[in-house]
């Protein structure tokens, strides 16, 4: 799931353990838990990329939408 950082927020992989800091704003993709979690705490939204045919929501699967 790609996620935008809403605040400034560092995520600490569970396989290696290893930290990553996220600037405000920035696009992440992250798992479909995290993500979920992230958007329901306000931390989070869903990536919405913005076209010049207009916008497309990237969804979990990768499929788009217009």
């Amino acid at each position: 799931m790609k996620v935008k950082a809403l605040i400034p927020l560092t995520l600490r992989d569970s396989s290696t353990g290893e930290l990553t800091s996220i600037a405000c704003g920035a696009v992440v993709v992250v798992s479909d838990e995290l993500g979920a979690s992230l958007i329901e705490d306000g931390l989070a939204e869903v990536y919405t990329l913005i076209t010049p045919s207009g916008s497309v929501t990237l969804t979990e699967n990768s499929e788009t939408n217009d």
